[in-house]
């Protein structure tokens, strides 16, 4: 039996190995068990991890792109004999030791994987959070911002550790965004909460991505599945896939997570923090995925909203396909409050500014903590 590794991870056969590295990765946070509750993602987890095996490697690749050249040749010839890749035997012997090799291995990492949450869960409770915590965050995005906060600030506060805390940098002063007050020009925007935990209000110009859209389900046929704390505003008609919304691309996305008493700084609260941290690096690196890459340098800034401070990251990324002809401004603003944190991400194309810049810039100023 043969298996499609380029599909498997979403990538073209001209893939460098960096990509393989994102797509990789980017595979494994969609179908993480955190991202996909109620599924059991054993099964796509193991062809993922076997398909990076495989790809990772320039020698097994080398072989695995001449058997893939002879399958696709065998599936679109006139006698057409290979319909489905359990139509096709693999030749190269060598080959097939590596994909029996590479699907052991595979299979040997998802079962510790697996073992390890559960593990890990119960740790949890028991009151060892902060020990497992550093395991679980690289596939919760908003975590690897709130390690970086509890790095940088709480992990000094500890007995005998005041000295520490005073030779940090003097933390920044946030910059103090007014907040939007809707006018009557604005009487159409909609107050929405979320989790009763926080508000933001919404232009008419976007539309919450109902999970059950033709759009939803159509990502959700792709495997990028939806989750219960995302929330996802798109420009208007898009849920329904209307030929119009395709013209324009934006986004609002908010994630919330709530974690244990202290998890994270408090609202009022900031740290000294630089571009170049693994946390931040990482979470730009996990939003852009594989099919996009970074332009230009990473930006951030502590911003005070409603009382809020948030941790803003600004940067730039090339459009689908690594295309720089259309590229996308994006934010990322972390809020913080204790035992709970909002991901607010903004994102549109530069050349749409004029159509969205001004009204994200007030989604942003909207956001409040409701108690």
């Amino acid at each position: 039996m043969f298996k499609d590794y380029y599909k498997i991870l979403g990538i073209s056969t001209s893939a460098t190995a960096d990509e393989v590295k994102k797509a990789y990765r980017s595979q494994s946070m969609r179908w993480h068990p955190d991202r996909n509750p109620g599924k059991d993602t054993t099964s796509v987890m193991q062809d993922v991890n076997e398909a990076y095996n495989i790809l990772k490697d320039t020698n097994t690749r080398a072989r695995y792109d001449v058997e893939y050249a002879s399958y696709m040749r065998a599936k679109y010839s006139q006698a057409n004999t290979v319909k489905t890749e359990a139509d096709y035997e693999v030749k190269d012997e060598t080959l097939k030791q590596d994909m029996g090799r590479a699907r052991k291995d595979a299979e040997d990492y998802v079962r510790e994987f697996f073992a390890s949450l559960k593990e890990d869960a119960a740790k949890a409770k028991t009151g060892a959070w902060q020990e497992i915590k550093p395991y679980l965050i690289g596939f919760l995005i908003l975590q690897v911002i709130g390690v970086v906060l509890l790095v940088c600030g709480r992990s000094c506060k500890g007995k005998g550790e005041q000295k520490a805390l005073a030779e940090l940098a003097v933390p920044p002063v946030p910059t103090t965004l007014r907040a939007f007050v809707p006018t009557a020009k604005d009487s159409d925007w909609q107050k929405n909460e979320f989790f009763e935990a926080f508000s933001v209000f919404i232009p008419p110009i976007m539309e919450l991505r109902k999970k059950d859209s033709p759009y939803a389900q159509h990502l959700d046929s792709i495997g990028m599945a939806s989750f219960d704390s995302l929330v996802v505003f798109c420009q208007k008609g898009l849920p329904d896939m209307a030929p119009e919304a395709f013209k324009a691309y934006s986004r609002i996305m908010l994630f919330y997570s709530k974690d244990s008493q202290g998890a994270y700084l408090n609202r009022d609260e900031t740290v000294e923090v630089s571009p170049d941290d693994a946390g931040i690096i990482e979470t730009v690196d996990e939003q852009i995925g594989w099919a996009s890459h970074l332009m230009g340098q990473i930006s951030t800034k502590w911003i005070k909203v409603n009382g809020a401070n948030g941790l803003q990251i600004s940067y730039r990324r090339s459009g689908v396909e690594h295309d720089e002809s259309i590229p996308v401004a994006c934010r990322i603003v972390i809020f913080h409050d204790n035992n709970q944190a909002v991901m607010m991400i903004l994102s549109y194309r530069e050349k749409e500014s004029g159509i969205w810049k001004d009204d994200f810039d007030k989604v942003l100023r909207s956001f409040k903590w409701i108690n």
